[in-house]
């Protein structure tokens, strides 16, 4: 929700978090090779000051409430997929040979003004894609941040028709998920990393922390662990389930 132009809010600073503490990873690459040098700069700068105040106060500006930690990736992520489809023409995803694609394809001019009309056409093209429309339409809210950062009201075309195809989706049979082919492949890969630690790489209070785990796990005590102990956690058994589930 945004709040109005005369709530204290707006008097609070925002403060300078790093993208560390956001949990915001670099611009991909698709980007950074298609902007100038000079674009990049001002496309950093942007981003650095949208991310700080959706991490502070873009849940609901009234509140002060921002979004979590664990949102922000996910959130740049969706943001930078529409910066690809609007500057190259088309999301090039993790897979494509981006040199290829930004050759091939020709986006709009460079601008971080974004408008009503760049969400619009950009919900049109989402409508297109095959996945679910809730999955869009999740996609689609999160791009939509970049507009209330603006202090401009939107939402989707035809709104009320989109959330009656939600339901109708919801109560399909066949309905399955709501993840992307890409997303399901983060999800597995994720899955493999699961529980692999190096203890030599652990601070004290990490260390502390696995062990009392492990022991725990394990029935024994912490000074009693050894390397096998640290390994034993590693299994096929999640990751097993994983896959299924995601390939079901």
């Amino acid at each position: 929700m945004v709040a109005p132009e005369d709530h204290p809010i707006h008097d609070k600073p925002i403060p300078e978090y790093s993208s560390k503490e956001m949990n915001v990873p670099e611009v991909r690459e698709s980007l950074q090779k298609k902007l100038t040098p000079l674009e990049l700069q001002m496309f950093e700068d942007w981003r650095l000051d949208f991310t700080r105040w959706a991490f502070d106060r873009g849940k609901n500006e009234r509140r002060g409430e921002g979004y979590s930690y664990r949102s922000m990736r996910d959130i740049i992520n969706r943001v930078e997929r529409f910066c690809e489809w609007l500057f190259i023409g088309k999301e090039v995803g993790k897979n494509g040979d981006i040199d290829e694609v930004i050759e091939s394809e020709e986006g709009e001019n460079f601008t971080v003004n974004f408008t009503p009309e760049h969400l619009n056409r950009y919900w049109y093209h989402l409508e297109t894609n095959g996945n679910l429309t809730d999955s869009n339409r999740r996609t689609v809210n999160n791009v939509s941040l970049i507009l209330k950062h603006q202090r401009i009201e939107w939402k989707i075309p035809n709104s009320e028709e989109v959330y009656e195809d939600i339901h109708r989706e919801e109560r399909n049979a066949a309905f399955k998920d709501w993840f992307r082919d890409y997303e399901l492949k983060d999800i597995k890969s994720a899955s493999l990393r699961l529980n692999i630690v190096d203890k030599n790489q652990l601070n004290e209070e990490e260390w502390n922390k696995r062990a009392v785990y492990l022991s725990q796990a394990l029935g024994k005590p912490k000074y009693a662990l050894s390397d096998e102990d640290w390994d034993s956690t590693v299994s096929w058994k999640l990751p097993s389930l994983v896959y299924m589930s995601c390939d079901l």
